[in-house]
């Protein structure tokens, strides 16, 4: 879902329900599909949007990129505990499996053929990059 307007005039406003594929998750743009209304089916790319504070608190500015979109219909691993569901797709795009969680996930469908697992995309699995900018701790 949208929580911001880009595109009036396409109909691409404040809470509109998109699908995005969760196998065309990248980590700078996003891949959509219109679910309801006059232009279901169109597609749009949502860029990540620059956002900065409005008070200027720091002797720096401060300036964040991000999505302006929300997941209406997917849920984490401890969220399903208890749940039955008759299809499950898993992401591995993200590190946020801790031991356990794959086993809580996979438990919540009866067979084999009902779980969709979608690889990580990025070259080196299970390695987490720390980004330090060292500019903004010398002040």
């Amino acid at each position: 879902m949208l929580l911001l307007t880009l595109d009036p005039a396409k109909g691409h406003c404040n809470g509109t329900r998109y699908i995005r594929p969760i196998h065309q998750m990248h980590g700078h743009i996003n891949d959509a599909r219109v679910v309801c209304g006059p232009l279901a089916g169109k597609r749009i790319v949502i860029p990540r949007i620059p956002l900065k504070p409005s008070d200027n608190v720091f002797p720096f500015q401060m300036i964040r990129k991000q999505f302006l979109i929300r997941p209406s219909f997917a849920i984490i691993a401890n969220k399903s505990q208890g749940q039955t569901l008759k299809k499950i797709g898993i992401s591995f795009n993200t590190d946020f499996f801790p031991h356990g969680q794959l086993y809580v996930a996979l438990r919540r469908v009866g067979s084999r053929q009902s779980v969709k697992i979608y690889p990580s995309i990025y070259p080196a699995p299970g390695v987490t990059s720390n980004v330090v900018y060292k500019e903004i701790l010398q002040l």
